[in-house]
């Protein structure tokens, strides 16, 4: 029986939410998610304990994949460069984990949870609520969003799974 795990990742440079979840044929389950939230101000820093917390949760779920928001761009072009470089961590430990990357972007998320690419925060949130058949997921939107980021990978995998 083939077992999926999948590390999903909001990437920021003050706070990265993560998800890990387990899919087993049609089973989904969330196994732990969370924030990164480094308190330092300097981006090196911050890079360094990002990377380290992605090393403590590669160890630990050996994910299959890696599924990352790609980058929104918006007015803020320092911003982005800054979640590039957080970007950047993720699409290194993948191949060094040998785990397939998985590059979505929020639309595309929308569209695999909701089948709308432009549903709101709160219809992702509750379709992903009732999917993990949990009643909450405590943290920031950050850990949310991460989770229907993994779940999407999950989502986008079926294919994958059939073949085993």
């Amino acid at each position: 029986m083939y077992l999926m795990i999948i590390l999903g990742i909001d990437p920021g440079t003050h706070r990265t939410g993560f998800a890990v979840i387990e899919k087993e044929r049609s089973r989904i389950s969330l196994l732990e998610c969370g924030l990164i939230s480094p308190k330092t101000q300097e981006q090196r820093q911050r890079i360094l304990i990002i990377w380290q917390k992605t090393e403590e949760l590669i160890e630990k779920y050996k994910p299959n994949y890696i599924a990352i928001e790609k980058i929104f761009f918006s007015q803020n072009q320092k911003t982005a460069l800054a979640v590039a470089e957080v970007r950047g961590i993720f699409l290194l430990k993948s191949a060094m984990q040998g785990a397939e990357l998985l590059e979505f972007s929020p639309n595309e998320v929308k569209l695999t949870i909701c089948g709308y690419g432009h549903a709101s925060k709160s219809q992702v949130l509750n379709i992903v609520l009732k999917t993990l058949k949990i009643d909450k997921i405590d943290g920031p939107d950050d850990v949310s969003d991460a989770v229907a980021i993994a779940l999407t990978g999950a989502f986008r995998t079926r294919s994958l799974m059939a073949k085993n």
